[in-house]
């Protein structure tokens, strides 16, 4: 206990010696000195923060064995005694149960900082893979902004629609409701789990004799309905049993409006069932008409999947910003249904937009990749705690079930988390995906408990030409080209043990295939490998082919890789969660001051960073905590928040060379004081240069520019790009999309440059 006191300068209010309170960690911080109160009001300047956990140096992680500390927590789980006092908890506060309100910045010493750049010395090239995203499928919103599947729950396996709905209880929805004509007879409509498809329940449909319709409906997520454009093509398929021995049936697709009563047909289309077994029939429906959405209020509508927000999974957590999620009611919807007597079994249902509204054909829509392309994105990462839960439900992402095309009897599209459920859309999707647009795929996939030979198939799989057992698998699969990656993570956020094994026989297959020296093999562990796996990892001499995965809280992640580097010198890292918790300017401010922080050291080991999330749903948010979008979506529109603005205004003005930059006058350590931070970059012939400059006081600041090196503009009043509001909770509503948004401003260098608060500027410079 001496040595505990000596450690530390004060005790904060509430501690608890020898304790520890494992789990719902906010924050991981390296703090700069031993000081258990330094952690506590950090705590305190976080509304979001519940209590600490301190660990002094030098009773630590192995790549921690020097650096005290931090763990902010989101709420105050169960103490667990620590008789050796390697860590000691402080409680705070009650944990929030409202939108968090960010404090604000520090104030900056002085009004006026001077900025020095030198455009003529290149220190290093940035890695543009630090201008990523992150995708996460244990939510099921996740994947809506891409894939181009309209229907949710496809496969019938979630949900029996026969049954009540419980909107608080499946906020997502259930997929499929019940529908008939008006005058329609008695149909039968049976959740069967005794006929099953892709290992499923399925829905056994009979009508009564007449013309009249009798079967299901399909709202999409949280059945807030489908948007449809008035005279453009959607295609898909049903996958269908014929009940009637050898007699034909026949199934009826429609695309309707539900706004009127009865619903208006848009479009319409009868499918013959003449096989026996399972058969999948395609269709096209063109709609008359076009569908629309209007706002409604929470709990409002028991038709629709947005119970009063907060109502989460995690019902205490808090969310940065409720203004931009909205309750939406989209007047689509798509029905399969059968008439005059027949009885078919409904297997599983694909609705997407025709070629117009994707993108090269494949099933993404044209919009995410849009928003992908917007916010300048280089690199995406497909992962999260969905493959690192326990066997029995992790296995259903293990990448032999992701690997058989989605209408196979044998293909399993349904896995269920935290009420969620995913269909059709997973690693091999998002590789083909990034290969069509020219960026980066980072894959994570389950691996803790898989056996290495199992993870050597997968890079046959992925590499493998048709005289290797995996190779021709794909092939006959409906995959002739190899699914080209270099990133693979084994497993997220946990020590696995296999980890070494793995690695050795996925990189003795990919000798055997002509690929050595291709993939990065990343540790899901943010702490690092032990020291005993470490010695038998550097046996298979990678080098910094060896990646540890760096999670943190939007910032910190350099810190955190220089003291493993101390660890581990011969592995690089990668950055693929920057879970802030937010999508509001308060996010936007501190994801530009951890991307400079990134730009500006010259760190060839850090090889990517995805800031998470990509996108979030507008609608009802399951994420609590994990609300923190770069972009929005709902069924009609998509949009950029301000921290997806961020990233756009970097993308559009990316030189790629980094040259000198030092600002003087306002505090260097934005956590204690102002802080006015900069970065640029030059052109690879040296004509160009951008000076980008951040200031996270609330207060204005001037910044005098200063070049060296002889380097002089052939103008110094330039038109500059500016994002800044008074506001650090401000966010981009549906009906206010450019809330936040980058502004044309005019700037003269040889004059002071007006730094107005809370604001990011980037100015383009040219000798030419």
């Amino acid at each position: 206990l001496l040595l505990l006191l000596a450690a530390v300068s004060a005790l904060p209010p509430n501690t608890e010696l020898c304790t520890d309170h494992p789990s719902s960690d906010l924050d991981l911080l390296a703090l700069p000195k031993p000081d258990m109160d330094l952690c506590y009001q950090l705590c305190q300047a976080n509304t979001s923060c519940a209590g600490i956990v301190y660990m002094p140096p030098n009773c630590t992680f192995r790549s921690y064995q020097h650096t005290p500390l931090c763990w902010l927590k989101a709420t105050w789980p169960a103490a667990t005694p620590r008789p050796n006092c390697c860590r000691d908890s402080a409680f705070v506060r009650q944990p929030a149960r409202k939108p968090v309100v960010p404090p604000p910045f520090p104030v900056c010493p002085n009004s006026t900082v001077t900025v020095t750049v030198n455009p003529t010395v290149v220190t290093h090239q940035v890695n543009p893979l630090y201008l990523g995203c992150h995708v996460d499928l244990g939510f099921s919103h996740e994947p809506r902004a891409l894939y181009s599947q309209m229907l949710y729950a496809a496969a019938y396996e979630w949900g029996d629609p026969t049954m009540p709905w419980n909107t608080t209880l499946q906020p997502n929805g259930r997929g499929w409701t019940r529908f008939s004509d008006q005058g329609a007879g008695p149909g039968t409509l049976v959740f069967d789990n005794a006929t099953l498809f892709n290992n499923h329940s399925t829905l056994r449909l009979s009508s009564a004799s007449g013309p009249h319709l009798f079967g299901v409906a399909n709202l999409g997520l949280g059945q807030e309905g489908l948007v449809f454009e008035a005279n453009k093509t959607y295609e898909g398929f049903v996958v269908v049993k014929n009940m009637a021995g050898g007699s034909k049936s026949n199934v009826t697709v429609q695309m309707q409006d539900r706004s009127t009563s009865p619903p208006t047909i848009l479009a319409s289309q009868t499918l013959a069932v003449v096989e026996q077994g399972w058969v999948r029939l395609p269709f096209v429906l063109t709609p008359r008409a076009g569908t629309s959405c209007q706002g409604i209020q929470p709990g409002s509508d028991p038709t629709v999947g947005c119970p009063i927000f907060n109502n989460t999974y995690t019902p205490t957590a808090p969310m940065s910003d409720f203004t931009a999620h909205i309750c939406v009611k989209c007047s689509g919807q798509f029905v399969v249904a059968v008439a005059e007597g027949n009885s078919v079994y409904l297997g599983f249902s694909f609705l997407q937009p025709g070629s117009w509204g994707r993108f090269k054909d494949l099933p993404v829509l044209q919009s995410g990749v849009q928003m992908l392309q917007d916010m300048g994105i280089t690199a995406v990462r497909l992962g999260g705690s969905f493959v690192s839960k326990p066997l029995d439900t992790s296995i259903d992402y293990y990448w032999r079930a992701w690997a058989t095309p989605v209408f196979a009897p044998e293909y399993k599209p349904a896995v269920v988390w935290r009420e969620d459920i995913e269909t059709g859309f997973g690693m091999f999707e998002l590789i083909d995906l990034c290969r069509a647009m020219g960026i980066e795929p980072i894959i994570s996939i389950f691996a803790a408990p898989v056996p290495p030979t199992d993870m050597g198939d997968f890079v046959e799989y992925c590499f493998g030409n048709e005289s290797t057992v995996e190779g021709r698998r794909r092939i006959q699969n409906g995959h002739p080209e190899p699914y080209d990656f270099t990133f693979v993570e084994l497993g997220n956020e946990q020590y696995n043990p296999l980890f070494v094994d793995q690695v050795a026989e996925m990189e003795r297959r990919a000798v055997l295939l002509g690929i050595p020296n291709k993939i990065r093999y990343i540790f899901p562990y943010r702490y690092g490998i032990d020291e005993k796996d470490a010695a038998r990892a550097a046996k298979l001499g990678l080098g910094n082919r060896l990646l540890t995965d760096i999670h943190n809280h939007g910032d910190g992640a350099v810190p955190t890789y220089l003291e493993l580097k101390k660890a581990l010198p011969d592995w690089g890292a990668v950055n693929l969660e920057t879970n802030a918790g937010s999508h509001v300017v308060f996010r936007m401010l501190e994801e530009a001051q951890d991307m400079f922080t990134f730009f500006n050291n010259d760190l060839p080991g850090l090889q990517a960073r995805t800031a998470s999330f990509c996108w979030d749903r507008s609608g009802y948010q399951e994420g609590g905590l994990n609300d923190q979008g770069l972009a929005f979506f709902l069924p009609n529109m998509t949009w950029l928040q301000p921290p997806g603005h961020v990233h756009a205004v970097l993308g559009r003005t990316w030189l790629g060379n980094a040259v000198p930059v030092q600002v003087q006058g306002c505090g260097a350590n934005c956590l204690l004081t102002g802080c006015v931070t900069a970065h640029a970059q030059v052109s690879q012939d040296g004509r160009r240069c951008v000076l980008y400059l951040l200031n996270l006081t609330p207060q204005p600041v001037q910044a005098q520019v200063r070049l060296d090196g002889g380097w002089q503009p052939a103008r110094t009043q330039v038109t500059a790009t500016q994002l800044q509001h008074p506001n650090l909770g401000a966010a981009n509503t549906p009906a206010y999309p450019q809330t936040v948004q980058p502004q044309q401003v005019q700037v003269d260098i040889s004059q002071m440059v007006q730094l107005p608060m809370q604001s990011f500027l980037a100015i383009p410079l040219s000798l030419d």
